[in-house]
């Protein structure tokens, strides 16, 4: 995340930061899938989020423009499952659609909201959820080759370097440092924006 965020913000010519960095987001998914699949209490789980995602409004915003940073991603993607939980059908695809239409405007967008919700629905399947991935990563790749092609939205390929990470991962929690990435991805996006205008 951190060199994909250098890359895109002090060395926008070198395009094997961002090809390095897009591994982090399809990771991330992975674990904001799990952790809302363990937690004990997921409104809290959302209720954190939701407070980190304003907390990093500011500096996301003063470094990479207007849309919504990445936590408001995730927690648009658990708000469809948590939705999906409460809600009766009809109720929930009238949510579904008007969520759906708040997605382009996070970071990552519908895909990011997608990656999260199917390694979600198909956890306990990593063939399933590795499929699902590879096909919403070449539909979203496909877009961007149509719509706007260039140099720098061939990085959106590295997104498939991450499939080892998350084929290879043993499904055991690590050490409980949640607080130090809440707290670490708004500070490393403020100091990256102040390095750029000094």
């Amino acid at each position: 995340m951190t060199i994909d965020h250098v890359g895109y913000l002090l060395f926008p010519n070198l395009i094997i930061l961002r090809i390095i960095g897009r591994i982090a987001f399809p990771i991330f998914a992975y674990f904001i899938a799990e952790g809302y699949f363990y937690t004990k209490s997921k409104n809290k789980y959302m209720l954190r989020l939701f407070v980190f995602a304003l907390l990093a409004q500011i500096p996301f915003s003063l470094a990479f423009g207007y849309h919504l940073n990445v936590l408001f991603t995730f927690l648009l993607a658990l708000g469809i499952l948590r939705l999906n939980e409460k809600l009766s059908i009809i109720e929930f695809l009238c949510f579904f659609v008007l969520l759906i239409f708040l997605a382009p405007f996070c970071d990552w967008g519908i895909y990011g909201v997608l990656y999260i919700i199917s390694f979600y629905i198909f956890k306990g399947n990593i063939n399933k959820q590795l499929i699902a991935f590879i096909l919403i990563s070449l539909v979203r790749f496909l877009q961007i080759y149509i719509f706007s092609m260039s140099i720098n939205n061939l990085a959106q390929l590295g997104v498939f370097l991450a499939i080892p990470f998350l084929y290879f991962y043993n499904g055991k929690k690590g050490r409980e440092i949640k607080y130090l990435f809440y707290i670490y991805y708004p500070l490393h996006i403020l100091i990256l924006w102040l390095i750029t205008i000094s």
